[in-house]
């Protein structure tokens, strides 16, 4: 019911037709929309792979929007509902962190859900493009690495054929594998993750679960 003046109005008719009246007025306050969420951040623990929430909301009138905050930065908006949140622990900091669901309905009123959350720290995450390498390399090509990491990558090195090239940490690194440079050999691996972040920005150890990133030439 939405918020405003009402009368609450009773009629009781006897088996003799004869009736009886009561009206009282009713003043229906403005109540913050009710939240509702399927997961309990807080007791899955270090979080390390993306959690699905369910938001569901109950508003005395029309829902406009569900704010979704980190740290009191804005994350997501939603205005259907219920609405599914994917949270995605790689594109938070690791440790402890506030999240909060923040309802606006059609009145203004607010309502609000807080949970704590923790971040697990994760390896960077390297994209190659090419993927693969199709047959043996016949001419210059260009290779893409596209890096990504919860932290600052405070190195990057790429092994082929047993040299090793350090280079700048970026976004985006591309760079040529010529043909006429390298010596033929069976399978020479490329090696992308090779000493990539090393140390993260807090100086901890770890080395990157990045998946197979082979090519070569014969």
């Amino acid at each position: 019911m939405p918020p405003g003046d009402y009368i609450f109005d009773v009629t009781a008719t006897d088996v003799d037709g004869d009736a009886g009246h009561l009206s009282v007025p009713v003043t229906v306050a403005a109540i913050p929309a009710r939240i509702t969420l399927s997961a309990d951040l807080q007791a899955l623990g270090a979080i390390r792979e993306p959690v699905n929430v369910q938001i569901d909301v109950e508003s005395q009138t029309e829902v406009q929007e569900v704010d979704v905050r980190v740290d009191g930065a804005q994350v997501a908006v939603f205005d259907a509902f219920p609405a599914d949140f994917v949270l995605d622990p790689f594109l938070f900091a690791p440790g402890a962190h506030s999240i909060e669901f923040v309802a606006r309905d059609a009145s203004g009123a607010e309502g609000a859900v807080s949970q704590t959350m923790e971040i697990a720290a994760l390896p960077p995450r390297i994209t190659l493009s090419p993927s693969t390498f199709a047959g043996p390399l016949s001419e210059p090509t260009d290779v893409a690495l596209t890096l990504s990491s919860q932290t600052e990558i405070t190195e990057v090195a790429v092994t082929l054929a047993g040299e090793t090239t350090h280079l700048t940490p970026q976004p985006e690194l591309v760079f040529t594998l010529d043909p006429a440079r390298l010596t033929p050999r069976r399978a020479a691996r490329f090696d992308p993750c090779h000493r990539l972040g090393r140390y993260d920005r807090l100086g901890r150890a770890r080395r990157p679960d990045c998946g197979a990133a082979a090519g070569g030439v014969d």
